[in-house]
């Protein structure tokens, strides 16, 4: 089943002129992932921000800690022969 997106790219491509409520579903679509979107870019900022200071603070296990964390909290390693990281 398609999103709002894909629905709305869909009409305005046949020519057809989407329905508020159409637009209503495009724009709630967009404010779900905006949202989504922030939350990533708050969190990716936390994490930089805390490297930031240990770094500044010279703190070398501070630093090793924040990436450790990073790592199990954010980076999936798949068991595969070339050991790609997700």
């Amino acid at each position: 089943m398609s999103n709002p997106m894909q629905k709305m790219e869909s009409m305005l491509s046949a020519g057809q002129q989407p329905s508020y409520a159409d637009l209503e579903e495009v724009l709630a679509q967009c404010l779900t992932e905006r949202n989504a979107f922030e939350s990533i870019a708050i969190d990716m900022g936390n994490w930089l921000s805390s490297l930031v200071t240990a770094h500044i603070e010279k703190d070398a296990v501070a630093i090793k800690d924040i990436l450790d964390a990073f790592i199990k909290t954010n980076v999936k390693i798949v068991p595969k022969a070339s050991k790609e990281i997700h």
